[in-house]
């Protein structure tokens, strides 16, 4: 998929980067308009054109100039994507944007209720296999390893 450019006139025309707002951005005139809420990947987003664009992007857009290249992400430094300030932003290759991902051990591990609920799934069978919850995403992880452990090696 071909990221779609970001163009600082077009934004510029309609929002203007705000620190005080949580998304970045407000709107030029009001009018009863609202920068939407976040998206199901935790990006602030909202509409304009007939198209839904990340408010970090623009933030980006409007203080640095055109974005055009699809190569190039904007990284969330502290990687708090609710984090749309300029000194928390800044123009990377993907590989690089890669880097500064959250490392998870969820491979055996999922929040469910406030609790880490711990599982896997066996090799060959592929039958799921549910250890139990904890309060930590590690607890559970290390849980989930050692009943794995338990279950295909024989001490």
């Amino acid at each position: 998929m071909r990221a779609k450019p970001y163009l600082r006139d077009f934004f510029a025309a309609s929002v203007v980067y705000d620190p005080t707002s949580p998304s970045g951005l407000s709107w030029k005139r009001y009018e009863g308009r609202q920068i939407k809420g976040k998206g199901q990947d935790g990006y602030y987003r909202f509409q304009l054109g007939g198209s839904a664009w990340k408010a970090h992007r623009v933030v980006w857009c409007l203080a640095h100039g055109d974005i055009t290249d699809g190569s190039l992400h904007v990284d969330h430094i502290d990687r708090n994507k609710e984090n749309n300030g300029l000194p928390n932003l800044r123009l990377v290759p993907a590989s690089e944007n890669q880097l500064n991902k959250k490392k998870r051990l969820a491979r055996h591990a999922r929040k469910r209720h406030n609790r880490w609920e711990s599982h896997f799934s066996m090799p060959v069978t592929r039958k799921y296999v549910y250890v139990g919850t904890f309060d930590t995403e590690e607890q559970a992880h290390l849980a989930a390893v050692a009943r794995r452990l338990e279950l295909y090696w024989v001490f």
